[in-house]
């Protein structure tokens, strides 16, 4: 930036930030700063600038003490050691195996059902076609049949019910539900679940749900003469704490022609290559990483009849990451604000 009263010959670097290679030899009343590789101009006098003689020559030296901060080079130069030394220092940081990765094939499986929630005083559907057909139908299970159009809809509504099944879940375990109203209906509160099947993507049933619904919101209001009603979240969702019972196991393989992939939870290049280094230290040769989040595994011979026991072993050993030296830790650049007075404030 070239200061417009300094002449044409002169190139003149006015900095708001000063680089700590640059040392300044006299600031204008601690508010000025000029930089400049040339002699200084006769436009530099003390007529325009008041007490800034000095001007010219700011290029620091090796020997230049930075008084301003209070630190010279020799100092500086300790620092930058201490805190070299102070990295190299650090404690390296161990975690174990099943903390970072998941077998591949052992992960959760996603059920969904279709079932009706009873017992909803008037806050139910508001008589659609399909919720007066499920209740027919649920009525004929029974041997009961019914015209779906005599019937009524208003205490009760139709839902979808979701769970997730974890892998090795055996028949008899409980499994926590979620339902979500389907119709119109104005709430859910104090209704309950009838028996819902619920299905994977294969179309099989591995599951089942039944019971009184928790749900996470309320409606309040709507009588009187007012008419006025206080909605508090979402009434028409709630939640049935281990209200399904696993009825079928889900096939579950995570061991292919003697080998297992480990799948890391934050794919990472280094994490993958030093998974598979802690590995081959504890069992030669039988790991390498195929990508940023896959570590393959071969089992050694006398651990192919227990995979079980051989995945425990490998998830109790420990990776090694040494914590990267971050830039903050070195000494920042030095540096001080200033501005640029103009010539008649300069020479006040």
């Amino acid at each position: 930036m070239v200061h417009p009263h300094l002449g044409q010959t002169h190139t003149v670097l006015i900095m708001p930030l000063v680089p700590r290679h640059l040392n300044v030899k006299r600031l204008c009343g601690g508010e000025a700063v000029v930089f400049t590789d040339q002699p200084a101009s006769p436009a530099l006098s003390t007529k325009r600038w008041g007490n800034c003689l000095s001007v010219s020559n700011v290029t620091k030296s090796s020997t230049d003490n930075d008084d301003a901060l209070g630190m010279n080079r020799p100092t500086l130069v300790l620092v930058a050691t201490l805190m070299l030394l102070l990295a190299t220092l650090l404690p390296a940081s161990a975690t174990q195996v099943r903390d970072l990765v998941m077998v591949s094939g052992a992960r959760d499986n996603q059920l969904v059902g279709y079932g009706l929630v009873a017992g909803l005083a008037g806050d139910g559907d508001k008589d659609p076609v399909y919720t007066k057909q499920t209740v027919a139908n649920l009525l004929q299970r029974y041997g009961i049949t019914v015209p779906a159009t005599t019937l009524s809809a208003k205490n009760v509504a139709v839902v979808m019910v979701t769970a997730d099944i974890p892998a090795f879940s055996k028949p008899g375990t409980r499994l926590d539900v979620q339902i979500a109203s389907m119709g119109d209906a104005k709430s859910l509160q104090g209704g309950v679940l009838l028996q819902t099947p619920l299905l994977g993507a294969d179309n099989k049933v591995y599951a089942v749900a039944q019971g009184p619904l928790s749900i996470g919101g309320f409606v309040a209001g709507g009588g009187g003469g007012g008419g006025a009603s206080v909605t508090k979240n979402h009434p028409t969702a709630g939640q049935i704490v281990n209200g399904a019972i696993v009825e079928r196991e889900i096939p579950t393989a995570i061991v292919h022609d003697d080998t297992i992939e480990l799948l890391l939870r934050e794919p990472s290049f280094t994490s993958a290559s030093r998974l598979a280094t802690a590995i081959n230290n504890a069992f030669t040769n039988s790991a390498h990483a195929l990508d940023s989040t896959t570590v393959k595994v071969r089992m050694p011979a006398d651990a192919v009849q227990y995979p079980v026991d051989f995945i425990a072993r490998v998830e109790d050993l420990q990776v090694t990451f040494h914590k990267a030296t971050s830039s903050s830790m070195w000494p920042p650049r030095r540096m001080f604000r200033s501005r640029v007075l103009s010539p008649t404030k300069a020479a006040r």
